[in-house]
């Protein structure tokens, strides 16, 4: 009975440790590949939008 049970957590425990493994590699891989691609494309846009917003009140203010 005791071995059974020994048995049991020892599968559950791997299944659990594969899981954590897997989530750990796949979020350093998004941190390390995905995330700084976006967080470029982001600022870019940033950037534009307030280049946009810029020109839009400078625009206005000459027209004053």
């Amino acid at each position: 009975m005791i071995e059974s049970e020994v048995v049991k957590l020892a599968k559950e425990w791997a299944v659990k440790k594969v899981a954590y493994s897997t989530l750990k590699e796949t979020k350093n891989r998004y941190q390390n590949v995905y995330l700084p691609d976006i967080m470029e494309k982001l600022v870019n846009i940033f950037m534009l939008s307030q280049m946009n917003d810029m020109i839009r009140f400078n625009l206005i203010k000459m027209s004053l």
